[in-house]
């Protein structure tokens, strides 16, 4: 506790001390507090850990599930991180399975909420995607089922729209 006192200035060193020692009601008080100010430090410590080997551990996914699930399972906290995590699963997803999966999650989650990182997704989707496996499912779930028929309107308005539909359909619009 001296420890604690001290480290708040001199100023408040030993005539604090003494009245702690004077008034023993205060120094519960003065308890709660030196707590609740070392459980935050601990915590604060804890976070910048946690999130040093959360990075860690996500760089090291070998395919982008691993980093889907934690999206998935952690939706709604993760909003400020959400842009990290998004690169993370472009850069280890190699055949653009989960990058789709990321993709058609978010969208279905508010489309207008992570737009930019839908974007992102999408775009590399279709770079990676080169057996077209996974590019119908997306353009179903972004553009809705029936984008075929409305393939000319979406293609004027939407670059992704336009790539994605010309890697699935190659004799045109």
């Amino acid at each position: 506790m001296h420890l604690l006192v001290d480290s708040l200035g001199y100023f408040h060193g030993t005539a604090f001390v003494l009245f702690l020692i004077a008034e023993p009601r205060f120094s519960f008080l003065f308890c709660n507090f030196a707590t609740a100010f070392c459980a935050m430090l601990i915590f604060l410590l804890f976070c910048k850990i946690m999130d040093d080997t959360l990075k860690y551990q996500l760089q090291r996914d070998p395919n982008g599930l691993k980093t889907y699930e934690y999206i998935a399972n952690n939706m709604g906290h993760i909003d400020d991180i959400m842009p990290e995590l998004v690169q993370n699963i472009i850069n280890v997803d190699l055949t653009g399975q989960f990058v789709v999966s990321t993709a058609r999650y978010l969208t279905a989650i508010d489309r207008e909420k992570y737009a930019s990182c839908i974007d992102l997704l999408v775009k590399a989707a279709i770079t990676k995607d080169r057996e077209h496996v996974y590019l119908a499912d997306l353009a179903s779930s972004i553009y809705g089922p029936d984008y075929k028929e409305r393939a000319a309107e979406l293609a004027s308005t939407d670059d992704n729209f336009r790539r994605i539909y010309k890697r699935l359909y190659p004799v045109g619009i």
